[in-house]
């Protein structure tokens, strides 16, 4: 069951990286003022960033058990959204503030909870 676990975990990662890569193309190359074009690497990123620590962290301390408390998963959001939205725009130009980037990463970050919560069940199965 663990296997079938892991597999469903590295899906998902994949299937939200292809996403935010194609958003990445979307933004650049075919630019427009859609949703996918102006949210969808938002929305994306913080899933992404939050299974990338989980994975090292994993490796670096050799437990395949950690998970993200909501308190760490609070922290990480909080720093993208003040980083990005607060303070790269005060610096640089190609950076703008916008509170529905801020509610993108808050919804990127629910979607992480609830994908850690599904497989600690599936797991616990």
């Amino acid at each position: 069951m663990g296997t079938r676990v892991r597999f469903f975990k590295h899906y998902l990662f994949w299937l939200f990286a292809i996403g935010y890569l194609g958003s990445l193309y979307l933004k650049f190359y075919k630019p427009s003022d859609s949703f996918l074009n102006n949210y969808l690497a938002d929305l994306l990123c913080m899933p992404i960033v939050f299974y990338v620590s989980t994975e090292l962290i994993k490796r670096l301390k050799r437990n395949s058990d950690f998970e993200l408390s909501l308190i760490q998963i609070l922290v990480g959001f909080l720093y993208f959204s003040t980083l990005f939205e607060v303070v790269l725009p005060l610096y640089n130009s190609k950076y703008t503030a916008d509170w529905l980037d801020v509610l993108m990463y808050g919804i990127g970050s629910l979607i992480f909870i609830v994908i850690q919560k599904i497989q600690k069940n599936i797991y616990l199965i």
